[in-house]
């Protein structure tokens, strides 16, 4: 099996690092890269990470306010449970022990 080299990243804190070559490959350094919806940064912080989740979750109080006056409050309680606990309960393991 081979690396595909698009999708193969490796991240460090230190910059100017050359790029990894395997076999005939050649795969870049980067300051973050994104694994199953986490963004790890090369310093080892989550300031990224929470960036962009904030980000997201404003994106889902816009679709909210678009919809507030379409469905009833009852419902609206239910699809705003799912739009946000789906988002902050992703990557909860790596977060906390």
């Amino acid at each position: 099996m081979g690396i595909n080299s698009d999708k193969t990243a490796f991240i460090c804190s230190k910059k100017d690092v050359p790029n990894l070559k395997i076999g005939p490959h050649y795969v870049e350094a980067e300051d973050h890269t994104e694994l199953l919806g986490m963004t790890i940064s090369g310093d080892l912080t989550w300031s990224r990470h929470a960036e962009e989740t904030k980000k997201k979750l404003r994106q889902r109080i816009g679709i909210l306010r678009r919809l507030k006056y379409n469905i009833p409050q009852s419902t609206m309680r239910i699809i705003a449970e799912a739009l946000f606990t789906s988002k902050l309960r992703s990557g909860i393991a790596l977060y906390c022990k």
